[in-house]
This record gives C-alpha cells, structure tokens and sequence, in this order.
C-alpha cells in the first residue's frame, strides 16, 4: 500500500481530501491515462506527457479547444498526477534530451505520481542499450525548486548510453527525489547509476521501496550519489551490478564542494547481493572528494552476500570518510572482507554483528567472528520489501 492508501481518499472537483484528518492537501489531481496516445497527441485523452506538461505549466494542456483540454487543470503550487490502477505506460520514444534521453517531460515543479501499482517502461522489444532501439531513461528532475515524488510505482528497462548516468532516474540541480512503495528494476546506466544518479542534487529518500537487478557500466549499480544526501527507510537494495570502480549497490563519491558533507543513512534497510565487478565495495562504496566529507549511518540495517575484489560488503575511502554502524549486520559476502577502510573511519556505536572482524566491530554488545549468523536468503518474510531475516534461535 502506498503512502496515499493509508488514508480514505475522495475526490472532490481538482482537490485531494483526505476524510478524517485536519488537512487538505493544495494543488490539483490530474489523472493519466494509461490508453492514452504515447506523448501529445490530439485523441481527447490526457497522456502521462501531457499531464506532465501541465503540472508544470498550468494551461498548456487543459482550459482550451484541442490539445489544451485533454488535461484536469494544474495549479501553480504541488500536483499529483493519478495513474490508472495497475496500467502499463509502454513509452517507445525520446521525449527531450538532457545528459541523455529521456521518455517523459522534465520535472520542473513540485509533482507526486501516485501509481496505484501501475508500471513505467521503456518498451521491452528495445533490449539493447547501444542506439540500436531508442535509448532514454524515464524522469529528469532538476532545479532547486523542483521535488518529485514516485508512489506505489515501477520503472524498468530504462537505458541511458553514450556515458550517461541514470538508468531510471537523474536527480541535478539541487532537486529533491521521494520514491515510496516502488520497484526500480532492470534499468542500465552506460556511466553511473544503473537506476537513480544524483549529480549535486539535495534530499533523496527511498522508503519502503525495492532498488533491484540494475546495471550501471561505471559506479552506482543501483544508486550513485555525487553531491546530496541519501536516505533509505525499509527498502531494499539488492542484485545490482556495477562494472568499473565499485558500489555495486551504492556509491557515495564525495561532491563538488557544493555542500561541506554528502550522506547515505540507511534505517531498516538491506543491502544484499549486488557486485561491483571491477571496483571495490560490493554492497556500498564511499569515498570523499575535494573539500567535501562523505558519512555512511547504518542504523538496523543488513548487509549480506555481496561480491567485489575488495570490500565486499562495505568500502570506505580517503580521510575524510565516515562509516558509522548501530544494532546492524554486515556479514557473509560472497567474497572479500565484510569491510574494507582505506584512509578513513570505521565506527561503532554498539550492537552490530560481523563474520571476521575487518569493520571493527569493537564497542558494547558488538560480535566479531559470528560464523555461522544465521540469516536466511533475501525472501518474503513480512514487511514491505524483501529481507533477509534470521533464522529461529539465531
């Protein structure tokens, strides 16, 4: 259930009320149909695209004769555009380019896109990424004024080339990215970030969502942050890969001195089975750059069965680097250490448990050497993503 679900929602005119609480949420609703024409296309139908466009622009397609009344109205504050429950929006051609293409319209105001369990893809006969078919990732998110919010949603086969970053999702510009109770899967970044890239971009929070089965030719299987700051709640990052230069789940690699310190804070989260083939920390890799700090929290989260030549759980790089590990796991990678710090700070605050002893692990109720854990494989054992719990007695 999305984070809308948990409220009885009615619909009154353009407005969202939620019924028994002391709100009601500004801005208007325009549905988006999944039958309609791909792009702007005159069929008296509002598009993904064309719903778009009018969030960011009110009156471009709505209020008018033709293409300007196939849409509800926008407003000039936040947006929610409704997708179809459970529709397919097959896009098979380039919207606009930006650092690449891009299937939809840039995010260019404060906009929510409410799946109800509908799916965003990149048309699955394309399944090459190297300008044989259209290449395009879906949403570029830019501007300081801009947020985007994704509930309740998936985005898969997404394509970037010619050594560009984002699979799935670029976030620049000091943008803000929510994703709730979505699925990025599939997607492949011919540079950095094989589902989201954040090139100095502000907040991006991932919660109660699945970051999977991703590939990226350079760091950032999954996700890839330079300059910004990452929070995980009770998602999953699993099964991404990255091919040079490591983080085959995430990399963290410093900034450009646009903020003094870029974060990754995972809370309840996994981070399980991804590879970085070529370059170090198979399930994270964070490195500071220039003036700029890079801080890893790991607060009850896991980090399992990962794979890379070095760290293959975690890899810290440089002085003014920080991991930090509360009440977590970090055992059991498929090869290397659990953790590897090069220059910079491991540190414990108590209650986490590793198979050797490479994170340091050292500080009141810490366990080193714990062999066997006791984790079952990443599978369905409750909650909102899959996890990988303990086993009984464990």
């Amino acid at each position: 259930m999305g984070f809308w679900g948990h409220f009885p929602i009615k619909i009154l005119g353009f407005a969202i009320l939620a019924i028994g609480t002391a709100f009601q949420l500004v801005g208007a609703t325009i549905p988006a149909s999944s039958i309609a024409a791909e792009g702007v296309v005159d069929d008296n139908l509002c598009s993904l695209h064309e719903a778009i466009a009018e969030a960011n622009s009110p009156g471009t397609h709505s209020g008018g004769t033709g293409l300007r009344d196939e849409c509800m109205p926008g407003s000039a504050g936040a947006d929610i555009i409704m997708l179809t429950t459970g529709g397919l929006y097959n896009l098979t051609q380039i919207d606009h380019i930006y650092f690449g293409g891009n299937g939809l319209p840039p995010i260019e105001s404060v906009i929510s896109i409410y799946g109800r369990g509908a799916t965003i893809r990149r048309d699955p006969s394309y399944i090459t990424c190297d300008g044989t078919y259209p290449d395009f990732r879906f949403f570029e998110v830019k501007g300081a004024s801009t947020h985007l919010t994704l509930d309740w949603l998936t985005l898969t086969n997404g394509c970037t080339e010619t050594s560009y970053r984002g699979g799935a999702i670029f976030v620049t510009e000091g943008a803000q990215l929510t994703v709730g109770a979505s699925t990025i899967s599939a997607n492949y970044a011919s540079a950095s970030g094989g589902g989201i890239a954040v090139w100095n971009g502000d907040t991006i929070t991932i919660r109660s969502s699945t970051i999977t089965d991703n590939f990226s030719n350079d760091q950032g299987g999954g996700i890839y942050i330079r300059s910004g700051n990452l929070v995980v709640n009770s998602s999953t990052i699993s099964d991404n890969t990255s091919w040079y230069n490591g983080g085959g789940g995430i990399c963290l690699w410093g900034g450009d001195g646009l903020v003094p310190v870029n974060r990754i804070t995972l809370n309840n989260s996994t981070v399980a089975g991804n590879t970085a083939d070529s370059g170090p920390g198979g399930g994270i890799y964070s490195r500071s750059d220039g003036s700029t700090s890079s801080v890893v929290t790991l607060n009850n989260s896991t980090v399992t069965n990962n794979w890379a030549p070095t760290g293959g759980g975690i890899y810290n790089m440089r002085a003014a680097s920080w991991v930090y590990a509360r009440n977590s796991i970090v055992v059991n990678q498929r090869w290397a250490q659990d953790c590897y710090n090069s220059g910079g700070t491991l540190q414990s605050y108590g209650y986490n448990i590793e198979s050797a002893t490479s994170c340091g692990f050292t500080a009141e109720g810490d366990q080193q050497n714990v062999d066997p854990v006791g984790l079952r494989p990443l599978g369905n054992y409750g909650g909102p993503t899959n996890t990988c719990a303990l086993e009984l007695g464990s």
